[in-house]
């Protein structure tokens, strides 16, 4: 029993063919192989188009000579109609240089009359570029799709979100970051480090944090720091950094996000500096009346020692 080549179901095929006899055989042997499909026969150039325009097809089969019109001008018409169409010349005869050039135009090959055989494995062969187009397209959709959502979050999200290889450089940074920076663009900070943006000593209690991250793959989370950068401005940060890994899991490097808490910590501070003025206030006040209930006893004592009342009262 004659094994099949393909199991395809639900397959258009049309075919641009003015021999009645050369389609039935190709449509046999087709059927032979195993392919479940229909097959549209047109004869020349204006049915050939109206179907391209009208119905979707899955493989464009071609006779290379037909009265007014060649495969040349049925790959073009295909090119601009469907691109994405599977285009195979079937034909009588055909020079090597002319099959070339089919080739180089976009047909997917061609095959010899009298050597049929070969059509049912190009066909297979031509379906399965399809799905490895349509796969390879999708994957790239969704590639594009991922891509646009990160450049949305790196672009707005306010936060200071950054990546860094193994030598805690800069391989990228989103435009919060650029923007405390000082800089135009994100790029401008890529290969730097901290010690270009900050002063030495949270330059070098970043760089060691990261290197713990990178030997040991423990994240440091919302941890708060005070930032001083070159031109002495300060800031406060709640940071978190993760180890950033490749696809096989090994560690390549960090990236992190700091939250800018400046004001939030200024709140603080005041706070705590009202809390303490009241105290010192209070403890101020509680003395003074201490002195004060002290004097008053000192005067009752002298007013008895004169044989008078006091002149204070305690309860």
């Amino acid at each position: 029993m004659k094994e099949h080549v393909v199991i395809n179901s639900n397959l258009s095929f049309l075919f641009l063919e003015d021999s009645e006899s050369d389609f039935e055989i190709i449509k046999e042997l087709l059927n032979d192989e195993g392919f479940d499909f229909t097959f549209k026969r047109v004869e020349n150039e204006h049915d050939y188009t109206k179907e391209l325009e009208s119905n979707e097809f899955d493989i464009i089969l071609s006779d290379f000579s037909l009265p007014g019109f060649n495969a040349f001008g049925a790959l073009k018409i295909a090119s601009d109609k469907c691109p994405d169409t599977p285009f195979i010349v079937v034909s009588g005869s055909i020079g090597e240089e002319t099959a070339i050039e089919l080739i180089k135009l976009g047909a997917v090959d061609y095959v010899l009359k009298d050597k049929p055989d070969r059509l049912p494995f190009t066909v297979k062969r031509a379906l399965e570029e399809v799905e490895e187009k349509q796969a390879r397209k999708q994957a790239e959709e969704i590639l594009a799709n991922e891509q646009y959502l990160m450049k949305m979050l790196l672009d707005n999200v306010p936060d200071h979100i950054y990546f860094k290889n193994i030598e805690s450089k800069f391989i990228r940074i989103n435009n919060a970051q650029a923007t405390s920076f000082g800089l135009n663009d994100p790029q401008e900070a890529v290969g730097k480090s901290d010690f270009d943006f900050f002063k030495v000593e949270h330059a070098t209690q970043a760089y060691e944090d990261e290197q713990t991250i990178i030997n040991t793959g423990e994240p440091i989370i919302a941890k708060e720091e005070k930032a001083i950068r070159t031109d002495k401005s300060e800031s406060w940060v709640t940071t978190t950094k993760m180890p950033l890994r490749d696809k096989l899991g090994n560690i390549i490097g960090t990236f992190g996000v700091s939250s800018d808490i400046t004001q939030r910590k200024k709140a603080e501070e005041a706070i705590t500096k009202r809390i303490a003025d009241l105290e010192y206030f209070h403890s101020f006040v509680v003395k003074r009346e201490l002195k004060m209930v002290e004097l008053k006893k000192e005067i009752n004592q002298l007013l008895k020692e004169l044989g008078r009342d006091n002149e204070y009262i305690f309860k």
